[in-house]
C-alpha cells in the first residue's frame, strides 16, 4: 500500500472518462484520493476530487459534483498543491464550468487563472489555456475581436517549444469565431 498505487488509478480513471464510463471514473477517481487522503498527499486527494466532481457532473449530479471541484480548488488557492496540479485544476474547473453553463464562476477561475498564471511567468502551457479560456469568455460577452487577439497570443505562447497539445484548443476557438463571422472557409481551414 503506497502513494504511488493512487497515482496509478488517475489514468485508469481518465480512461474511463475518455470511454463514456463516468460512473466507473467516479468510483476511481474516488479510491485515489482516498489513498491521497491515507497518505497525506495534497497533490492525489486534489486530483481525486477534481476526476470525481467531473464525473458526477457527466452522471447529472451537477451540485455534488461542484462541490468537490471547489474542495479541490481550496487546496488551489492556499498553495497546497504542486503547480502542475494547480494548472490541471484551474483548467479543469473552468471546463467543467463551460460544460454546466455557469459563465459567472467560468468568469472568476478563468480571472484567477489569469492572476495565477501572471505570478509564474514560465507556465506557457497554462498561460496558452489561461488565453483560450479568456478568449472563450470574451466570445460569450460578444467582444470577438478582443477574443480573436487573445486567441492570436495563446496561439503564439503555445508554438514554443512546438508540439504542445493545447495548441489545439487555440485553433479551435480561433476557427470558431471565423465561423461566428461567417468566414467558414477560414474556419474550415
Amino acid at each position: 500500500d503506497c502513494v504511488e498505487q493512487g497515482y496509478l488509478l488517475v489514468p485508469v480513471a481518465l480512461q474511463s472518462m475518455a470511454e463514456g464510463d463516468a460512473a466507473k471514473a467516479c468510483t476511481t477517481f474516488s479510491q485515489a484520493g482516498e489513498i491521497g487522503n491515507r497518505f497525506q498527499d495534497p497533490d492525489l486527494l486534489t486530483l481525486g476530487q477534481l476526476g470525481r466532481g467531473q464525473a458526477l457532473i457527466h452522471l447529472g449530479e451537477v451540485s455534488e459534483g461542484v462541490a468537490l471541484l471547489d474542495d479541490a480548488m481550496v487546496a488551489v488557492t492556499t498553495g497546497e498543491v504542486s503547480p502542475i496540479v494547480a494548472g490541471l485544476a484551474y483548467c479543469a474547473v473552468i471546463e467543467a464550468c463551460h460544460e454546466i453553463f455557469d459563465v459567472r464562476c467560468a468568469q472568476e477561475w478563468t480571472t484567477a487563472l489569469s492572476s495565477w498564471c501572471d505570478s509564474q511567468p514560465d507556465l506557457v502551457l497554462y498561460r496558452g489555456q489561461c488565453l483560450v479560456h479568456r478568449s472563450e469568455l470574451l466570445q460569450m460577452h460578444g467582444d470577438w475581436q478582443v477574443a480573436m487577439d487573445e486567441t492570436h497570443r495563446a496561439h503564439e505562447r503555445l508554438s514554443q517549444p512546438t508540439g504542445q497539445a493545447a495548441i489545439r484548443m487555440a485553433f479551435y476557438q480561433q476557427a470558431e469565431l471565423h465561423r461566428l463571422w461567417g468566414e467558414f472557409e477560414v474556419a474550415d481551414e
